[in-house]
């Protein structure tokens, strides 16, 4: 994969594009998981970490 991004003149390291901070991480997980999952098995989950 370097070597695809050396060839393309793309430098490395790339900066960081992250919108989740580990304070949040949870949370936006919770959201986007709950509607799939639903209430019961996200619950259990985060009883578990």
């Amino acid at each position: 994969m370097n070597e695809v991004f050396k060839s393309r003149e793309i430098k490395l390291p790339l900066e960081n594009m992250g919108t989740v901070t580990d304070e949040t991480r949870y949370e936006k997980e919770f959201e986007i998981q709950n509607p799939i999952y639903g209430d019961e098995k996200m619950y259990q989950k985060y009883q578990n970490t």
